[in-house]
């Protein structure tokens, strides 16, 4: 009996494919991009529109851009282009709106007088202040202890700067008096140097206010320098290097100790009062090729000594190929210190000891516990309510905290 060959299936799963994709790129491709302006020149006649206010990228781009936001004021809020664009009757499911505040500027407000002098171009530098500084009652106060939690750091190791855009000024000053909370929300990681906040003002359950700035970040740190400009391959000694308290970044690898730098190698030049990192550190060879060295591997509750020969030179840390003394059999080990090694290849590796040579056998040393565990902080957020006397609300979601609107 002849059985015709079942058709293939691959062409069927390659349509599949492709539908699939071209329907991602169609939702990609029916998103909205809206970025307001820290500041922006209102029309001097007519209705002010969404044009003149951000930056609109999407196919949508053109009915949005003809979004009217009613007579010009002060400034545009991210709330009032929301209930533009819904009596407008704009899908808000289509759009991504960023940014908080847009202020307005009158054109003849920023037209220099006649004969005045050239405004300089030149950003000025930013201005850090530590966190304990800082009033508590204000935002700006609640913003600095917030990252500092979050960076698990006492406030007089942390300072931070707002970002110059639109005025905020607001951030000086305690939270109005009809709001109860003040919800604090940073949305990126908070060991990043630029840090974005999602700032809201709760009266009661309702949402009276939100603004989006960002804040740079810096933390106190004890940093390892050279007192001189040490060479490449140099080994480093105590009398080499000093420590200083430095304002960097929290995500800097900064965090050595001079007990971690003292013996080491310079991997490259070290020049003096740049902090040392452990990338710039390289570790002294400590067994050459044809060493004889003491290998220890804890079997049960035994640690087993086996002597064998380097193959070639290592430094401490890094694998070594030995072989076994009196055999022709070589196996994998770390090089710990000269003339010492410990097994790190697999068990079907191991070496076997010389018949004429015993192992040495010496109790394990028992694990430490404590090292093992891995410690996890609990991420939890403290809300606040303004009432006459101190009282917590449930924990809120990761990344956030609420913090009383009234002076401490």
């Amino acid at each position: 009996m002849n059985t015709a060959p079942a058709p293939s299936r691959l062409p069927l799963l390659a349509a599949l494919a492709t539908l699939l994709l071209l329907a991602v790129t169609a939702v990609a491709a029916g998103q909205n991009t809206v970025v307001l302006h820290p500041t922006a020149s209102p029309p001097q006649r007519g209705v002010l529109r969404l044009e003149h206010v951000a930056d609109i990228q999407g196919p949508d781009r053109d009915s949005l851009a003809a979004v009217s936001l009613g007579t010009p004021q002060a400034s545009v809020s991210a709330d009032d282009v929301l209930q533009a664009l819904t009596r407008a009757g704009v899908n808000l499911g289509r759009v991504n709106l960023q940014g908080g505040l847009c202020e307005l500027r009158s054109p003849a407000a920023e037209k220099p007088a006649p004969n005045a002098p050239a405004r300089s171009t030149r950003v000025p530098p930013l201005t850090y202040t530590v966190a304990a500084d800082l009033p508590e009652h204000t935002v700006r106060g609640s913003i600095a202890r917030r990252l500092a939690d979050l960076l698990s750091l006492p406030p007089q190791d942390v300072r931070i700067t707002l970002e110059i855009g639109a005025d905020l000024s607001w951030t000086d000053q305690a939270p109005p008096a009809e709001v109860t909370e003040l919800l604090i929300q940073a949305v990126d990681a908070p060991t990043s140097p630029r840090v974005g906040l999602l700032i809201e003002f709760y009266a009661g359950d309702r949402r009276v206010r939100s603004e989006n700035i960002a804040a740079r970040v810096q933390v106190r740190r004890t940093a390892v320098v050279p007192s001189a400009a040490i060479d490449r391959n140099t080994e480093i000694t105590v009398d080499a290097v000093r420590t200083e308290e430095l304002w960097v970044a929290p995500g800097d690898p900064v965090s050595v100790r001079t007990q971690d730098v003292v013996g080491q190698l310079a991997r490259r030049r070290l020049e003096p009062g740049r902090p040392i990192t452990r990338s710039d550190l390289l570790s002294p060879v400590v067994i050459n090729r044809g060493d004889l060295v003491w290998v220890n591997r804890p079997v049960g509750g035994m640690m087993v000594k086996v002597r064998a020969r380097a193959t070639a030179a290592a430094r401490a840390g890094e694998p070594i190929v030995l072989q076994v003394e009196g055999s022709k059999r070589t196996f994998t080990a770390r090089a710990v210190a000269p003339g010492s090694a410990t097994l790190s290849g697999p068990a079907d590796a191991d070496p076997a000891p010389p018949a004429d040579e015993p192992p040495t056998a010496n109790p394990a040393p028992a694990p430490n516990d404590a090292a093992l565990r891995a410690r996890t902080a609990p991420s939890t957020i403290n809300r606040a309510r303004r009432t006459s006397s101190a009282s917590t609300r449930p924990a809120a979601p990761p990344a956030a905290a609420r913090h009383s609107g009234a002076p401490r």
